[in-house]
């Protein structure tokens, strides 16, 4: 994946809601999700105590960025959904939130091995979430793992998942 850390827990689910959690975003915080994802990432969201905020999608099911920009300023954070290997402009995305300080989630689930430019999904936010489900690309049945370059969200994690 190019990063270095990752997490084994027992669902996309839980790697959301320990991204979350670890990545420091407060209770009560607005985050920013396209409208055409799985059920499990607002849920991830409302059980980390945070409020998602919808946002559009265009024709090709990747986020749309006018939506983006337009909602922005109501958002603490970012996650992305790559639903079914639509894979959203990363580039684009990225220099948004990052002149605004908006931290970003990735929700790769739907697409394990996908890239943007040659660099895998799940590796350009904070964290990447994935799922091994029984109908994912890699399925261990059920599970999920996240994966990070920094340290200190890595260590929170753990010890939230109660992995340590």
């Amino acid at each position: 994946m190019g990063v270095d850390y990752t997490l084994a827990v027992s669902s996309c689910s839980a790697a959301l809601f320990l991204s979350i959690k670890a990545s420091g975003i407060s209770p009560k915080a607005s985050i920013l999700i396209p409208a055409f994802t799985f059920a499990a990432v607002p849920s991830a969201i409302i059980h980390a105590d945070c409020l998602p905020i919808l946002c559009e999608c265009g024709e090709n099911y990747r986020i749309d960025l006018y939506e983006i920009r337009s909602k922005l300023a109501l958002a603490d954070a970012v996650l992305i959904s790559h639903m079914c290997g639509h894979t959203s402009d990363m580039d684009a995305i990225l220099a948004e939130c990052e002149a605004v300080g908006k931290p970003i989630i990735e929700d790769a689930a739907h697409s394990l091995g996908t890239t943007w430019n040659g660099q895998m999904i799940g590796s350009f936010g904070k964290v990447g979430c994935f799922s091994f489900q029984s109908y994912k690309l890699l399925n261990a049945g059920e599970g999920g793992i996240l994966v990070t370059d920094d340290p200190e969200i890595l260590v929170k994690a753990v010890i939230m998942s109660g992995a340590y």
